[in-house]
C-alpha cells in the first residue's frame, strides 16, 4: 500500500513523538510496521494513480483546478483521499467536489463517546477496503458534514 502526504498546500505533517495528539507518530509507527510505504508531496500534485491513499491535512492554501481534477480522477479510479482539517474555504471548495462540506460545529456526543463529549464515539457502517477491520473511530473535534447525492458513508455518529 502506497500513501501519499501532500505538504505542498500548507498541510500538517509532523511527528512528535512526545504527543500523539497533535501529531502522526503512532499512525506513522503502525503504517511502518505492517509495510506501508510513505511519500510526501511538496510541489504540484500529480501521477496520484501510483498511489492507494491520498491525505490532506489541514490544507490552508488553494488547490489549482488542475489538482482538483488529478485527484477526482484518483477517488474514480479507487483511490482513497482522506481529508482531514477544521472548517475552511479550502477544505470546503475540495471536498464540495466529492459530494460533501464541513459545517461550523463540533461533533459532539454526551452518551457514546471515550470519555469526553467531544470525543464521540463513531461507528463504521459500511463494508470498504479503506474500513476493513475498524468498528470504531474518534475523531478529535470533530465536525458535521453535509452530504450530497452520490456521496458514500462509511462511518456515521
Amino acid at each position: 500500500m502506497r500513501l501519499l502526504f501532500d505538504k505542498a498546500h500548507g498541510e500538517v505533517y509532523d511527528f512528535y513523538q512526545d504527543n500523539p495528539l497533535l501529531s502522526l507518530s503512532e499512525f506513522h509507527r503502525i503504517a511502518s510496521d505492517l509495510g506501508l510505504r510513505i511519500w510526501r508531496n511538496m510541489g504540484q500534485l500529480k501521477n496520484l494513480l501510483k498511489f492507494d491513499i491520498l491525505f490532506m491535512l489541514l490544507p490552508k492554501y488553494e488547490f489549482s483546478e488542475k489538482e482538483i481534477e488529478e485527484m477526482k480522477n484518483f477517488v474514480l479510479d479507487g483511490g482513497l483521499l482522506v481529508v482531514a482539517g477544521g472548517l475552511s474555504k479550502v477544505v470546503n471548495s475540495l471536498t464540495s467536489d466529492f459530494g460533501l462540506t464541513l459545517n461550523g460545529d463540533v461533533l459532539v456526543d454526551p452518551l457514546r463517546n471515550y470519555g469526553e463529549h467531544w470525543l464521540p464515539l463513531v461507528e463504521t457502517t459500511e463494508k470498504h477496503w479503506a474500513t476493513k477491520d475498524v468498528k470504531t473511530i474518534v475523531p478529535l473535534c470533530g465536525r458535521t458534514l453535509n452530504l450530497y447525492e452520490g456521496s458514500k458513508v462509511l462511518a456515521r455518529a
